[in-house]
């Protein structure tokens, strides 16, 4: 897949993520049994990890390679979207308390979206290779880490979603 296209594919999964959201209407907002996030906090919590990377990107502060914590914290993190497993928020700055309402999040995630693309989008012609932002666990991402790694979260949280949707 071309950089191109992963930009495209990762708001199409932007998209069917909030689609997703929407249908459950007024359930989507309320926690499951025993505790957790609601749908909207979910996406809430996907909207505010893209908001840490759009604030990162824009710092442009310079990124070295990775040593090896870093890439084992790589690995990690992709043991746990390939698996499902669910795992605490490496930072509170993506914690969706308090919940805001859908209308919002929703609004809200497709202009940090389009930040996010025209940002990276912007970076095309550059070196793919070369680390753009720093994630707190996998370390620094290249521009295609990055469209991936946004993309294998919000598959993670959609298996997320349907557990909460089986559990109701």
């Amino acid at each position: 897949m071309t950089p191109s296209e992963a930009l495209k594919a990762l708001s199409r999964d932007r998209e069917a993520f909030l689609e997703e959201v929407r249908a459950l209407g007024e359930e989507g907002t309320k926690p499951p049994p025993g505790g957790g996030w609601s749908a909207v906090q979910v996406a809430q919590h996907l909207m505010l990890a893209e908001d840490a990377f759009l604030s990162a990107l824009a710092s442009g502060a310079p990124l070295a390679r990775r040593p090896i914590r870093d890439r084992l914290g790589a690995l990690a993190v992709w043991v746990v979207f390939r698996l499902g497993l669910r795992v605490s928020i490496p930072t509170s700055r993506v914690d969706p308390t308090p919940p805001l309402p859908f209308s919002q999040v929703e609004a809200r995630w497709r202009e940090v979206g389009e930040r996010v693309d025209a940002d990276l989008r912007g970076r095309l012609g550059g070196d793919l290779r070369q680390a753009v932002v720093r994630h707190p666990v996998s370390g620094p991402l290249d521009l295609m880490e990055l469209v991936e790694f946004l993309r294998s979260h919000i598959r993670h949280h959609r298996r997320q979603l349907r557990r909460l949707d089986e559990g109701r």
